[in-house]
């Protein structure tokens, strides 16, 4: 009997060494539980946990409860969190060059644009300055949240003239708030996890966003009641894996991890395409009127932006190169 129990102890402690010696993933997004980011990545992080149980331990946060996203690539490089995907306008700051697809440009374009413009050559060279200068890896596609409009709680916007004087929150990016204040709005800075306290208290009366975030949310709840649907910009999301956590992995868990994430961000962009069609079907069932410009309006309005755009690029702290390079790709690419 005493020899069992030694031998029970012995294994349970044999157990805690080993348990204690895995890697620990912490995976962190800002999103909803029952956004469709949110989802896969959470369907990512089961996946790698069920192919590599026993060799990496992995915990998945949702809704900001561990870092917002304007927090993550500080929390990486305290050894804190050791994956986020955070969307793009969370890093122009950082890197000022993610910041060129909220540019001008690329208003009122396709995804398709995106997609293409991302496997160019300066596509490849902005993803290379993310891993160089946030010290990560970027292990593969990019998820999709889908094109952002402009919705309204009082006033309807059905022209480019209603935005005039209106307070519209923006999720950051100096592209997204220069391109509000252009068409005559008052950007306004929040974080996604508090949006429906300032629509409650009226701190804004417009938002720039998308029909799956503010499904997620249920905003027609908290007073949204237009939409605006101008396509704005495609938004998208960068996976980012701190470096040192990356490189302290072997080659089969890297590959394993990269193959995961892979067949993660193609579901995720065919369910993200989906969700954005439910969640407009949604947001027409919950009373929300929807207006879209015109193309030749639409058209007008980004000729009206582009001009400004050198000027926006400055601000941004993107180079001049990139720019004249993005002027080529779309010259070329509506050429083809």
């Amino acid at each position: 009997m005493k020899r069992t129990c030694l031998l029970l102890l012995f294994q349970i402690a044999v157990l805690t060494i080993v348990s204690a010696a895995q890697p620990l993933m912490r995976i962190s997004v800002e999103n909803t539980d029952a956004h469709v980011q949110t989802l896969a990545v959470k369907a990512f992080a089961e996946d790698i946990s069920r192919r590599l149980e026993g060799i990496i331990e992995v915990e998945f946060y949702s809704s900001a409860s561990l870092f917002r996203d304007s927090d993550v690539v500080r929390a990486m490089a305290q050894g804190k969190l050791e994956m986020a995907v955070p969307g793009t306008w969370q890093l122009g700051s950082l890197v000022p060059e993610t910041g060129i697809f909220l540019l001008p440009s690329f208003y009122g374009t396709s995804a398709e644009l995106v997609y293409r413009y991302l496997a160019s050559p300066a596509g490849k060279q902005i993803i290379s300055l993310i891993e160089q200068d946030l010290l990560v890896h970027v292990p593969g596609s990019w998820m999709d949240l889908g094109y952002t409009h402009l919705f309204s709680t009082q006033r309807q916007i059905r022209s480019y003239l209603d935005i005039a004087g209106m307070p519209v929150r923006v999720a950051g990016g100096t592209g997204n708030e220069s391109r509000i204040s252009a068409m005559g709005g008052r950007p306004v800075t929040i974080a996604w996890p508090d949006v429906p306290r300032s629509l409650q208290q009226g701190l804004v009366a417009g938002l720039l966003t998308s029909y799956e975030s503010v499904r997620s949310a249920a905003l027609w709840e908290f007073g949204v009641l237009y939409a605006f649907e101008d396509n704005q910009y495609f938004a998208q999301y960068v996976p980012m894996i701190s470096r040192p956590f990356w490189d302290s992995l072997t080659a089969e868990t890297q590959q394993i991890i990269t193959d995961s994430w892979e067949e993660a961000a193609a579901a995720q962009r065919i369910a993200a395409e989906q969700a954005q069609r439910s969640a407009k079907e949604a947001a027409l069932a919950n009373g929300i009127l929807i207006s879209i410009p015109r193309q030749e309006v639409s058209a007008s309005m980004r000729d009206v932006l582009k001009s400004r755009e050198l000027r926006i690029a400055e601000q941004m702290g993107i180079s001049s190169e990139y720019v004249v390079d993005l002027g080529r790709f779309m010259s070329t690419d509506s050429a083809e």
